[in-house]
């Protein structure tokens, strides 16, 4: 317990992680854990100078990660999607909802994600929440030859289609579908067949920051690197830059997988440094002062992170960049654990599911295992070649990989069912060079 006085948001965070994790497993009313958790702090407040008060706290806050654990896994309204049964056969339903993000085109599909308002099935209508993952087929018959319709963001539609449950997991052990959408707030797939089966019914309903500035910005972006890069080489780019990696072709992906170093297809955290460091250049280089521009900076950090698609390591580096801008403000020293363990609280808080999605769990076991090996690591080095300024600055580059190599090893082995053998080199040549990369697709 010593060790975690001085870092209290990691040892509270933590107790939050139990929470959930119980809360996930059990199915409780969170009309009375609510109740119970007024109770307790109620009761901590007659009694917080005893000794044993703490424990009261613990208690709450475990009940804390419990109660939103159960609002965010098993409590629905009974309007959702999600309580919609799937169709049966070839049966068709019609479902009106918002494309809430910008669709994805391929050779022979486009793929959406559609909020849904209102279904109508047979003669029955009735309002229902919730997202689906839809998929807009051709028809082979009647679309031969016909242009994909136009999709945008924003647009509201009505389609008939299939309703489908995901697959959950085929193998023990093996990936599951189902709870990976469910992590993303999707309960079912919708299934359209033919361009003639959905009907536009109004444009521009999603809320002005994301339909009139980050997604119009998003594709410019994406347009711009396509047209001066192009072919794999600028979908890679835009998915270290915007995190859109749509283009990206199986073949690249699977070389990437069989190096061990898929992870570099994506936004990481030295774009939140990348996007605070240039900015910080051109706010010193008109004298800004200091709030004003961290003010600027929180408000730049939210637009990348909007921007970028809000992915775990994204919103994890996009926060723990703003705490350590105010606590630079407010003059209070930080610890990266401590700054660790309060980011994991916000990021729960807001939603507890993102506890078990994949890239939250590897860009935290990243965070941690750097915490934990790397003054090992560099305590290796001898004292002259630490002397050395270049060379011991290109071997920190390379110790921090290593670091964070021994975290996510074990996590990419147990998510993805293999490890490459070559990952631990070739990360530690490829992530500098990605990062080299990243800072030229900035500048352009």
């Amino acid at each position: 317990m010593k060790a975690f006085e001085k870092l209290p948001a990691l040892k509270y965070a933590l107790i939050l992680i139990a929470g959930v994790i119980a809360g996930s497993y059990i199915e409780f009313n969170v009309y009375i854990i609510f109740p119970l958790i007024l109770l307790l702090c109620f009761i901590f407040y007659l009694f917080r100078k005893n000794e044993y008060a703490i424990f009261i706290l613990f208690l709450i806050i475990f009940l804390c990660g419990f109660l939103k654990s159960g609002l965010d896994f098993h409590y629905n309204i009974s309007v959702s999607i999600k309580n919609v049964p799937p169709t049966k056969n070839d049966s068709e339903i019609l479902i009106c909802g918002i494309i809430s993000e910008p669709p994805q085109y391929d050779s022979n599909k486009i793929k959406f994600t559609l909020e849904c308002e209102y279904i109508v099935s047979g003669k029955d209508s009735f309002a229902a929440g919730g997202n689906v993952l839809a998929y807009l087929f051709p028809d082979k018959k009647l679309d031969s030859g016909k242009a994909p319709p136009q999709l945008n963001s924003g647009d509201e539609i009505s389609a008939y289609g299939r309703l489908v449950l995901p697959k959950g997991e085929r193998n023990p052990g093996g990936f599951n579908y189902k709870k990976y959408l469910e992590l993303h707030d999707i309960s079912k797939l919708f299934y359209i067949k033919g361009f003639d089966n959905y009907e536009l019914i109004s444009e521009d309903n999603l809320s002005f920051f994301y339909d009139k500035i980050i997604y119009p910005v998003r594709n410019y972006s994406v347009k711009l690197i396509d047209s001066t890069i192009g072919k794999d080489e600028g979908a890679f780019l835009n998915g270290l830059v915007t995190g859109e990696r749509k283009d990206i072709s199986e073949d690249f992906k699977d070389k990437f997988v069989n190096a061990g170093v898929m992870h570099l297809i994506a936004v990481s955290g030295l774009n939140v440094g990348y996007v605070i460091i240039f900015l910080s250049l051109i706010l010193s280089f008109f004298r800004i002062k200091l709030i004003p521009k961290t003010i600027i900076l929180l408000i730049a950090l939210v637009f990348y992170c909007a921007f970028a698609g809000a992915s775990a390591s994204i919103l994890r580096a996009s926060l723990m960049g703003g705490l350590v801008l105010i606590a630079y403000v407010i003059q209070r020293k930080v610890t990266l654990l401590n700054l660790t363990g309060f980011s994991i609280i916000i990021i729960i808080l807001f939603d507890a599911r993102q506890l078990f999605d994949a890239g939250f769990i590897l860009s935290y076991s990243a965070i941690f295992s750097m915490a934990l090996f790397y003054d090992v690591l560099v305590s290796l080095v001898p004292e002259r070649i630490k002397r050395k300024k270049f060379v011991f600055a290109v071997i920190i580059v390379l110790l921090t990989t290593a670091a964070a190599q021994i975290g996510t090893l074990p996590i990419s082995a147990i998510y993805f069912g293999k490890v490459s053998v070559v990952s631990f080199i070739t990360n530690i040549i490829a992530i500098p060079l990605s990062n080299f990369s990243l800072a030229l697709g900035f500048l352009q």
